[in-house]
């Protein structure tokens, strides 16, 4: 399961966020699998070697300000 990170480009405000993680199917037993990553894209795994493997969306060169609302 992503959890992308809350910002472009950035330390992100805690270790919860830029990870891939498992879970079992109730929700219980939490694993990081990857770390660092901003917004995965998709994954799979290799079938010959077992390896995860994901792409990352990565920045979008876009501002990191939002612009305000009224």
């Amino acid at each position: 399961m992503p959890f992308g990170a809350p910002c472009n480009i950035c330390e992100p405000p805690s270790k919860e966020y830029a990870q891939l993680r498992r879970y079992n199917a109730d929700g219980s037993g939490m694993e990081v699998i990857a770390t660092g990553i901003r917004n995965t894209q998709g994954f799979d795994w290799n079938p010959v070697t077992k390896e995860l493997w994901f792409s990352d969306h990565g920045r979008d060169w876009m501002a990191t300000t939002r612009p305000k609302t009224s």
